[in-house]
């Protein structure tokens, strides 16, 4: 029953992030292809760019914030397994429902500490201070929206790991 809604729950999560990084995995070839046509219009041409480096960095920010739930999925970011994986599987998970409170710290933080950032930006529809002067919150709006992918993915996998931790049981996607 639990395991169920276990499944069902974390799924879902899974679902919505699985969406989310496969969109997001297309902006970091536009942001190759803006440098390369900024390294074109510079070095071959003489005539540099002044947006290709901003909106490359842009591009970028949306890319990490977006994709980063979904590179957690596939356990994509660097883990200090080295002292971990010499503890039983069940033991491991334990260790992983305290690293989930460091985890949720920071997301948490970063989320609740975004807010008040991002409505400031909107009520200012603030641009970036550069000649060329791109909207600066569609790219902080990005902050607490990927720190909230971050969270709901870190919780869901917290649930599968306590699950599996108390009963010995995995929850499968």
């Amino acid at each position: 029953m639990v395991g169920n809604f276990i499944k069902s729950f974390a799924g879902t999560i899974d679902k919505i992030n699985l969406r989310v990084g496969e969109i997001a995995k297309y902006i970091l070839p536009m942001v190759g292809l803006v440098l390369l046509f900024e390294v074109f219009a510079r070095y071959i041409f003489g005539k540099p760019t002044v947006w290709a480096h901003e909106a490359s960095q842009h591009l970028f920010g949306f890319a990490i914030m977006f994709g980063g739930a979904y590179a957690y999925i596939y356990g994509s970011h660097v883990n200090v397994d080295i002292l971990v994986r010499r503890f039983s599987p069940r033991v491991q998970s334990g260790i992983f429902c305290f690293v989930f409170l460091l985890i949720a710290l920071y997301f948490g933080t970063m989320l609740v500490k975004s807010i008040p950032m991002v409505i400031s930006s909107w009520e200012r529809m603030e641009v970036t201070m550069s000649v060329w002067a791109p909207p600066y919150y569609p790219l902080k709006t990005a902050i607490p929206i990927g720190a909230s992918l971050m969270l709901l993915q870190v919780f869901g996998r917290f649930l599968r790991e306590i699950y599996f931790a108390i009963t010995g049981k995995e929850v499968t996607r």
